[in-house]
């Protein structure tokens, strides 16, 4: 075979390969709106060819409203609640499902009471939070939000009437507990639910919300609501309650009390969010005046619950800077006997160390403080062991704290005369 007739074979084989490629990028720029006249011809060189793929400007700027689009599309559509929600029929049934009072659920919050109360009792976590998980308490609060969402006002009062009822027997059974446990003594697990405060709020505000979201989904095979269960810890509560009333400590009745409150009270108000969002159906004869009245209590009791949390919030912010500054003084103050018997190795003269924080009117008029080491002797120390001292404690204290000497008067039985 001639070497022209090898070129020419290797020209067409690549000919149709740059057809190809060519028909693949067309159909691939057909699909957002591109014409195929926007290519360029090919030009033939030594070594084969050269394929431009150059677009007019007015076809690039609409490949780019395309791109725009679709990434704007892609976006809404990640932040939609609408995209995977399921038919309002079936979340009418999942919620009427969640909200029944049956004797069976009846029996299983029973058990959950006890297991959280023998949980908080022996300050174990695991069991807590195993009782947390099987309690079916959620699922009435969720239908109480389902019908102010959908101002059904008979079914909100029947939703009240059986929630009433399970906190009955959840308060029965905890108290029932504690009254025959023959240890008494408040567990950290139990004065853990005595302090409510403003991120309790947060929590049961993100925990309700990921609970409907999940309620609401097509896809029901999810670890939303165990998890949300556990977060928004309605049991605990509820038993620390039975605590309280068991050995007559109010204090902590009104703590636990208040903290149920709150996470029963943002579940449902996260709820009812949910479904306004997602635009779940009224019932066909829902009155103005009725969602008027109810949304508005909604609003109401909100601000009503979040004052005296922000309030509790201030109270427990202070009261833990104290507890931290205590600590750090008892820190400082053994840190300071280990310097002093150091010291005294180092330093014969030296009859204690004191340090502490003083408070001095600066030029200006204003109060500083500022940390001083006050410095006992027995005997005067020379220039170069003061020096060196002043050294020693910069170091210790990185030299944020000053040094003042007092040089101690003998006792009278030791003057000699």
């Amino acid at each position: 075979m001639s070497e022209k007739k090898k070129t020419g074979n290797v020209a067409r084989a690549v000919e149709k390969e740059e057809e190809k490629i060519y028909g693949k990028i067309s159909k691939d720029l057909e699909k957002v709106g591109v014409e195929q006249s926007g290519f360029a011809t090919r030009a033939s060189t030594e070594s084969g060819f050269t394929a431009a793929a150059t677009l007019p400007e007015h076809d690039k700027g609409k490949l780019r409203r395309k791109v725009h689009y679709s990434v704007k599309s892609i976006l809404k559509q990640a932040v939609s609640l609408k995209a995977s929600t399921a038919d309002s029929a079936v979340i009418r049934q999942r919620f009427n499902d969640g909200g029944r009072i049956t004797g069976m659920n009846l029996i299983i919050l029973f058990m959950a009471i006890i297991i959280a109360s023998v949980g908080l009792n022996m300050n174990s976590t695991a069991v807590i939070i195993g009782a947390m998980l099987i309690s079916p308490i959620m699922g009435t609060i969720q239908l109480m939000g389902f019908s102010i969402a959908t101002v059904d006002s008979e079914k909100f009062k029947k939703a009240i009437i059986g929630f009433t009822f399970q906190v009955v027997v959840a308060l029965i059974g905890s108290t029932i507990y504690f009254l025959l446990t023959p240890i008494k003594a408040p567990t950290a697990e139990l004065l853990a639910r005595t302090k409510p405060a403003i991120w309790d709020v947060l929590i049961a505000t993100a925990g309700g919300f990921a609970g409907a979201v999940a309620t609401t989904r097509k896809d029901t095979t999810s670890n939303v609501i165990p998890g949300v269960a556990i977060a928004t810890a309605l049991m605990p509560p509820l038993c620390t309650c039975g605590y309280s009333i068991a050995n007559g400590k109010w204090n902590m009745l009104l703590g636990a009390g208040f903290l149920f409150l709150i996470n029963m009270f943002f579940i449902m108000v996260s709820t009812v969010l949910v479904l306004l969002i997602i635009e779940i159906p009224e019932v066909t004869d829902a009155k103005p005046e009725m969602r008027k009245r109810m949304r508005g209590a909604l609003i109401r009791n909100t601000i009503l619950i979040l004052i005296p949390s922000i309030i509790m919030a201030v109270y427990i912010t202070k009261e833990s800077n104290l507890e931290t500054a205590s600590r750090t003084t008892a820190t400082r103050t053994a840190s300071t006997a280990q310097v002093t018997d150091q010291l005294k190795i180092l330093f014969p003269e030296i009859d204690s160390v004191q340090v502490g924080r003083v408070e001095e009117e600066g030029e200006d008029g204003k109060v500083q403080e500022k940390d001083v080491a006050i410095i006992s002797l027995k005997e005067e120390l020379s220039d170069k062991d003061k020096a060196r001292l002043e050294r020693y404690i910069a170091t210790i204290y990185e030299n944020q704290c000053e040094v003042e000497y007092r040089l101690e008067e003998p006792a009278a039985a030791d003057v000699k005369l």
